[in-house]
């Protein structure tokens, strides 16, 4: 019998009731509760396994991606100055053969030279709305951790103490 773990956590509770003598306290169903116990310590073992199978699977996935990154990320630079040697050698002219064709067209972009500069004047015109973006204030939890290690308080914040299983 195949037993999910959960059912064999109820069927040793159940085991345990009544196989107990309740005058006495013995347990007199030793055999079917060490059979349940086994099975419960092979059913947590598969688990592991399969977690250790998953997490191996995971980390190989994660590595083939940090490979595949590199490369995509050489090939882009690649591109870049094999599109800048093109650019210089054509000089702003149209070239076109049956397989390919290259043209330029003019964009506009904006520079900000001196931020300070525009951040004063944004101010002083009161166009905040208008041309700033702010972004969220974010928490540096490594840092507040070393602050609450060393006996600091901070309101809203606190430490908590969390378990973190190994399966090796």
């Amino acid at each position: 019998m195949n037993l999910k773990l959960y059912e064999i956590d109820a069927a040793i509770d159940a085991a345990i009731e009544a196989g107990t003598d309740p005058e006495t306290g013995e347990i007199t169903n030793l055999e079917e509760l060490t059979a349940l116990q086994m099975q419960r310590e092979e059913k947590l073992e598969n688990i592991a396994l399969y977690i250790k199978n998953l997490s191996a699977i995971a980390t190989a996935l994660k590595n083939e991606i940090d490979v595949l990154n590199e490369r995509r990320k050489r090939t882009e630079k690649k591109v870049d100055r094999l599109r800048d040697m093109l650019s210089y050698a054509l000089a702003g002219q149209k070239f076109q053969t049956p397989r390919c064709a290259v043209s330029f067209r003019h964009t506009k972009a904006v520079n900000v030279a001196d931020e300070e500069a525009f951040f004063s004047w944004v101010a002083d015109a009161g166009l905040e709305d208008q041309f700033l973006r702010y972004k969220s204030p974010e928490v540096n939890r490594t840092e507040l951790s070393k602050w609450l290690k060393d006996g600091n308080e901070a309101p809203g914040v606190s430490l908590e103490e969390r378990e973190s299983m190994s399966i090796k």
